[in-house]
């Protein structure tokens, strides 16, 4: 990937330090938390301030005694009141955030063309969490889903080398880590399959002849490859649906359970040369 060249003038002086210090590389991107909901504030603050304002020169225009009722003393100020309070408590959070003493509006992160690294506070306080590509030894989806409507909350992390896990907040950064595991984890995977050894996925496995699942040592469930139809995420469940002349068969398992998705996904590809569906097992 090539650098952005006003991504220099952008970044905090500690960022090009942590690249020097952890051999990272140039960096590439940088990742903060949204503002959205801060940006709501600050513009439905003003808006209720100057719609009732609105409201008060449209009254009087109609009515010169409309001022004086008893709906227009107590319900405009405290409109107009809730509005002043909302723009201030946007621009307070944006203060925080400049300042860098808000924790949570000041974290972010960096992607390096040999890693990314977490940062949050600003100046000498600022605190680091450093990943290298080649330490990344399996990468996690975790789903939760709850209510009717099946709401779900999606959480990423990665597990080093050394067993340590790095929490992911971002899922832009969360593609480009897939992207990244797969590229250099899938030649591996097929050369141990086409050599006959299966390829681990926690407690699922890719063999030459079939998919297995195992949750525990007395309950284990097979599908030849020649009965899989379909591999999908269904709610917080990943699937390996069977073809309907097998009976349709399946296996299902968490799918925070089942480490590196990204990389199951592309084998099943390739080693079926596209015939299986697969969806849902990584980011887009």
């Amino acid at each position: 990937m090539r650098q952005d060249p006003t991504l220099k003038h952008q970044l905090p002086r500690e960022a090009f330090q942590v690249a020097r210090a952890y051999n990272l590389g140039q960096p590439l991107k940088i990742y903060r938390p949204p503002l959205r909901n801060v940006l709501v504030l600050l513009i439905l603050g003003p808006g209720i301030v100057i719609y009732s304002i609105f409201l008060c020169i449209q009254g009087v225009s109609t009515n010169p005694y409309w001022w004086g009722s008893l709906n227009t003393i107590c319900g405009l100020p405290l409109i107009c009141l809730t509005g002043v309070f909302l723009a201030l408590f946007g621009l307070a959070i944006l203060g925080q955030r400049r300042l860098g003493t808000n924790e949570r509006f000041n974290k972010r992160a960096y992607e390096y063309t040999k890693g990314f690294a977490m940062l949050k506070g600003r100046g000498e306080g600022y605190v680091t969490d450093v990943t290298r590509w080649d330490q990344v030894e399996e990468v996690y989806h975790g789903i939760e889903c709850s209510g009717e409507q099946q709401d779900c909350h999606h959480t990423f992390w990665v597990i080093r080398k050394d067993g340590t896990k790095q929490d992911i907040s971002y899922p832009k950064l969360w593609k480009r880590i897939e992207e990244e595991y797969t590229q250099r984890h899938l030649q591996r995977a097929l050369e141990s399959y086409h050599a006959g050894r299966p390829v681990i996925f926690g407690k699922l496995s890719v063999s030459v002849h079939t998919v297995d699942l195992t949750i525990t040592p007395s309950d284990q469930k097979t599908l030849a490859w020649n009965d899989i139809a379909r591999v999908h995420v269904k709610d917080d469940a990943l699937v390996i649906k069977g073809r309907e002349e097998a009976g349709s068969a399946q296996l299902s398992v968490p799918v925070s359970q089942i480490p590196n998705t990204c990389l199951l996904e592309r084998l099943l590809h390739e080693v079926s040369g596209g015939c299986i569906e697969c969806t849902g097992l990584h980011l887009k």
